[in-house]
């Protein structure tokens, strides 16, 4: 009985550890993520969107996470960091990062550079110099 009480335990131990990793809106630090910070007003933003859900449906690992990057000063802040953290200025939206790759406006030709990384990120795992910013709030 004594085995079955500590084995309880140590579920309830893992499966505590593991939702202290979890933001709140549901991501996790080992899910393969998108930042894509837009603005309502972004026609290429809107043109972009679409495809990003796509990818991120069609994986499993991956999910998006769209950053209305002129809602407010957090947000400004947050842009201008995680762009910082690439070595980027923020010159406008859409920008998209992937892992340690940034893509900066939008045309379709973009899609397969995107969906590659993501395969990388997922197969190989990458780096995501992005999360630590943009998760450090929640």
């Amino acid at each position: 009985m004594k085995k079955v009480y500590l084995l309880i335990l140590v579920l309830l131990f893992v499966v505590g550890c593991v939702e202290e990793d979890k933001t709140e809106d549901g991501f996790l630090r080992d899910d393969v993520i998108i930042y894509f910070f837009s603005d309502d007003g972004c026609p290429f933003c809107r043109e972009l969107k679409p495809y990003l859900e796509e990818l991120a449906n069609e994986y499993d690992e991956v999910k998006l996470k769209e950053i209305k990057a002129w809602s407010s000063s957090e947000t400004i802040a947050m842009f201008q960091e995680v762009a910082a953290e690439f070595g980027k200025e923020v010159e406008g939206v859409p920008m998209t990062f992937i892992g340690e790759q940034s893509w900066n406006g939008f045309h379709e030709s973009l899609i397969p550079q995107m969906e590659a990384k993501l395969e990388q990120c997922i197969n190989d795992g990458c780096e995501d110099k992005s999360y630590d910013i943009v998760f450090e709030e929640e």
